[in-house]
């Protein structure tokens, strides 16, 4: 079993998916699986470019649906993934090289069962920094009540 899977829907995103899968296949932390659903991409070549990143990397793996939108998509992701902890990378997006180290030490280091960390944006040529702090920075240690991360456990059973 892998330390984490990272579940990726796609569709229609050639333009920035070989940048999004090369951030991936240069994290410093390398015990991960990706596994990268195709919702039926239009575009000629996003399917294509998986197809590549699994030729080359066995951690890769792509399956191919019908399109059913981003929910099926991670859906169909999350029957894949066979790794201790999930995470999600967007295909359009890329991730700094100790992305994945971060947040496992985080979790390592706190015991969590969720960890999330701030966002950097790209946009009209400049970078904008997002963070978590003022939404749950308020709870004390950080430890935020499951009421608040998942509705499905607020009445304490899962249903």
């Amino acid at each position: 079993m892998v330390k984490i899977s990272i579940g990726m829907p796609i569709y229609n995103v050639a333009e920035y998916l070989s940048k999004c899968l090369d951030s991936i296949i240069n994290q410093t932390f390398t015990d991960f699986e990706v596994i990268m659903v195709d919702d039926g991409s239009t575009d000629g070549r996003s399917f294509e470019i998986c197809q590549e990143y699994v030729e080359r990397d066995k951690r890769f793996r792509l399956i191919h649906q019908k399109n059913g939108g981003r929910s099926a998509a991670r859906n169909t992701a999350l029957k894949n993934m066979t790794g201790e902890y999930i995470t999600w990378v967007d295909s359009d997006d890329w991730i700094e090289d100790d992305y994945f180290e971060r947040l496992i030490r985080t979790q390592e280091r706190t015991g969590a069962d969720m960890v999330c960390i701030g966002i950097k944006t790209f946009m009209n040529n400049e970078f904008y920094m997002g963070s978590h702090q003022d939404k749950y920075g308020a709870f004390p240690g950080h430890v935020i009540p499951k009421k608040l991360v998942c509705p499905i456990f607020s009445g304490g059973s899962m249903h």
